[in-house]
């Protein structure tokens, strides 16, 4: 008689119908959770990673970046009893949402060179990182079984980091030629392919 499946790691033990590689298995559930963190926050660092935002001049870039960590950090307080309301489902469209609203608003800033969208994208921005710091913690901590955290945590981060890799070539690439210092529009909407994917 063959053991049955276990239905929290979803690992086939002698015969048991459950795969490792369903859907809602936890193991796939976390290699989702580091895609979209891959496509949106990995982008996001690579757009940090290029100075100023990729802008001539970074008092632009620094003054969003303010405004997104300021509000990130009360956003990522709050964002638990959040979560706790809206789940999972409705949460994480949100925040990668609003990763794409930050990147556009680069490409908004290379043609008409206003702060205001750039600042209030940064503090949407914000929010949104909150929330998706917050479904990435409880779905790190509450799908993965007990005895495999450690190997699932370690894949996400490994997927996660990989972004910023992947990321950093987005610009190398598309600007590799050029002779000024502002990014084209080409780095950016390559960007919010990626981050698109990831919703």
């Amino acid at each position: 008689m063959g053991l049955e499946g276990d239905e929290e790691s979803g690992i086939i033990r002698d015969g048991g119908g459950l795969s490792t590689w369903r859907y809602n298995s936890s193991l796939v559930q976390v290699i989702l959770m580091g895609m979209v963190c891959f496509c949106t926050i990995g982008m996001i660092r690579a757009i940090s990673g290029m100075g100023g935002g990729g802008q001539v001049d970074p008092t632009a870039a620094n003054n969003a970046n303010t405004a997104l960590y300021a509000t990130f950090s009360v956003a990522g307080v709050l964002s638990g009893g959040l979560y706790n309301v809206l789940g999972p489902r409705v949460m994480l469209p949100l925040a990668c949402s609003s990763c794409l609203l930050f990147t556009g608003s680069f490409l908004y800033y290379n043609h008409f060179q206003s702060q205001v969208f750039l600042v209030v994208a940064g503090v949407v921005g914000g929010v949104g990182a909150g929330m998706l710091w917050a479904v990435q913690g409880a779905v790190m901590t509450s799908y993965p079984p007990p005895h495999r955290k450690g190997m699932y945590i370690s894949l996400f981060w490994v997927i996660f980091s990989s972004g910023g890799v992947v990321g950093g070539m987005i610009p190398f690439f598309l600007n590799f030629h050029r002779q000024v210092d502002s990014v084209n529009d080409a780095t950016y909407i390559g960007f919010m392919c990626f981050m698109a994917a990831g919703i």
